[in-house]
């Protein structure tokens, strides 16, 4: 729909400034703090390549070819691993045939052992995370604990950089079916649900504004039009 496209098209565009200021901060501009650079307006390019993907699966998904290819750099420059490997899924699952899939696969496999040959293989941020998620497992109940950042617990992080065990740690596995029912229910939406899933299980978008609002927006429109 006109709507759909024209929000899709909106949040690309916010996007593109982003990574357009995140190439003058790649060569050292720094007028705008920055935890992680070069991250935009993100102040994290983690969160930037995240964003980025999940605007790329849509633009792709409703052929708006133009606001797919300016947001383009704001997901190379995000780095976010987990953001790669969720626009690809994205885009195997809006391929129509197995051959294209396949050299899809083929190229992002490529593209995999060149980073990590060029020292991009490091498994030290997931191996911290796999730690932060074994002491969360181990705590997780059927009605949920509350909120994880004001936890009484002794955490190691304040965000578990796990959307979905996060939801089950605070809601409880009864808190998460709501979820799953909303998530299936948006079938329609597969590519753009696919990404967010991959990038969910790394990072916390459903925590972040923008990236929490345009998923709603996604979703809600999925869901209304079924």
């Amino acid at each position: 729909s006109a709507t759909r496209n024209a929000v899709i098209t909106a949040f690309s565009v916010g996007i593109a400034i982003s990574g357009c200021i995140a190439i003058g901060q790649h060569f050292g501009w720094d007028a705008i703090p920055q935890v992680v650079v070069p991250g935009g307006l993100f102040l994290n390019k983690n969160l930037m390549g995240e964003a980025a993907c999940l605007a790329l699966i849509a633009a792709l998904s409703n052929r708006l070819w133009i606001s797919a290819i300016v947001v383009t750099p704001g997901l190379m420059l995000g780095g976010s691993r987990a953001a790669w490997l969720a626009a690809l899924i994205g885009c195997l699952f809006l391929l129509p045939s197995w051959r294209q899939r396949l050299c899809l696969v083929a190229i992002g496999l490529a593209c995999c052992l060149i980073l990590w040959l060029e020292g991009f293989g490091s498994l030290t941020s997931l191996q911290e995370r796999f730690g932060i998620w074994k002491d969360a497992a181990q705590q997780l109940t059927v009605f949920g604990l509350g909120s994880y950042d004001y936890s009484t617990e002794i955490h190691r992080d304040p965000n578990l950089h796990n959307d979905w065990l996060q939801l089950v740690y605070e809601l409880g596995i009864i808190g998460l079916v709501p979820f799953i029912v909303v998530y299936y229910s948006a079938i329609r939406s597969v590519p753009f649900i696919a990404a967010l899933v991959v990038i969910a299980s790394f990072g916390f978008p459903l925590h972040m504004p923008a990236t929490a609002w345009f998923i709603a927006f996604i979703i809600g429109h999925s869901l209304g039009h079924c």
